[in-house]
């Protein structure tokens, strides 16, 4: 991380016109975190920093919350095709588009990254484009109430925490939500089991001196994230739509280019004034989110801090490591449901004649 701001391609910049926290950290930070699916077993991971010292004691990969950018969007199209409103092949509009403001004080025209618009596209090219204003109108169709039904089953199945945490405007599908790299990992890893979340550990078991067991996961949520040890939260279907769309957004990330070359479903993320970048990808026995930026977030990291650029080269790299020491077994996608494949046209998203 040094490195890049050596060598000038991550600059400190100040964004916010708020007073600098002393306590907290100038060095660029980067969080990693790895976990199986399969039973919520973290594999690994890295909380930040360079050093570990008086000063650098702050797990970002499990204490940290940050706002997560267009990497919520897997959550947001898993959502709309989950609930039957749309298809990969559900055609949209890329043009300019005005809301009011979340507040209800004004007017908010979310954009997309470069000002780039396309017309008319199917919901596939959106997802791997990141196309923003796409995503805001998924959320107007499905409704306030439909976004809150699936983000809370995702991210806050305990009510008290929903209330806490979750805001009811259509921000949420751009990644308004502050959340945590080992809740990314978490959520997306039902992508790769079958549409089931399995509630993250770090202890499997403890025994005494006698050999009997006193503690064990399922009975513990080790991180305190109140959510149950098991929940299935789109159907196995569905979880198969979602892994093809998100095999498209991470090859559209450059992740290939890292020489990362096995299984991988994921999604980048770049916050306003590039102030956070993530990259969050799942394959079987294996879900890793990674975040890098300033703990300080009245802080950019420049034109460059963007997820494509900083935090998929690094799960590439990551990943490779994984793949060559063999740290899970190479499975393919699995599930239990098939999606029902179907000929569409490209251009209207309906039934081909």
């Amino acid at each position: 991380l040094n490195n890049l701001k050596e060598k000038g391609k991550i600059k400190r910049v100040k964004i916010k016109n708020t007073p600098d926290n002393t306590d907290v950290s100038d060095e660029l930070q980067a969080a990693v975190i790895a976990l199986d699916p399969s039973t919520g077993a973290v594999l690994f991971m890295h909380g930040g920093g360079e050093q570990f010292n008086s000063k650098n004691q702050f797990n970002r990969a499990v204490q940290m919350r940050r706002q997560t950018g267009s990497s919520i969007k897997p959550v947001l199209y898993a959502s709309a095709i989950d609930s039957g409103m749309f298809n990969a092949a559900s055609v949209l509009l890329d043009a300019p588009i005005m809301f009011s403001s979340p507040d209800g004080k004004g007017t908010w025209t979310p954009d997309n990254f470069g000002s780039a618009y396309e017309g008319e596209m199917n919901l596939r090219d959106a997802l791997a484009k990141s196309k923003n204003t796409i995503a805001v109108q998924i959320g107007e169709r499905m409704g306030l109430a439909n976004l809150e039904k699936y983000y809370s089953a995702f991210f806050f199945p305990d009510p008290n925490e929903k209330n806490k945490r979750y805001r009811n405007d259509l921000s949420v599908t751009l990644g308004s939500l502050e959340i945590s790299p080992l809740e990314m990992a978490t959520v997306f890893g039902n992508f790769s089991n079958d549409g089931v979340i399995k509630r993250p550990y770090l202890i499997s078991r403890v025994l005494n001196q006698e050999g009997k067991e006193i503690y064990k996961h399922l009975d513990r949520d080790e991180f305190q994230l109140k959510i149950p040890e098991e929940r299935r939260v789109i159907a196995s279907d569905t979880a198969e739509v979602m892994v093809s769309l998100m095999k498209g957004s991470a090859n559209a990330s450059g992740i290939r280019k890292y020489g990362y070359s096995g299984e991988i479903a994921g999604k980048t993320g770049t916050t306003n004034d590039n102030i956070d970048a993530w990259f969050v990808g799942t394959k079987p026995r294996l879900s890793m989110a990674i975040w890098i930026g300033f703990d300080d977030a009245s802080y950019g990291m420049g034109k460059s801090g963007m997820g494509a650029e900083l935090a998929a080269p690094l799960w590439a790299r990551i990943g490779k490591k994984i793949k060559d020491l063999q740290v899970v077994p190479e499975e393919k996608f699995n599930f239990s449901k098939k999606a029902t494949r179907l000929v569409v046209c490209r251009e209207s998203g309906l039934f081909a004649s």
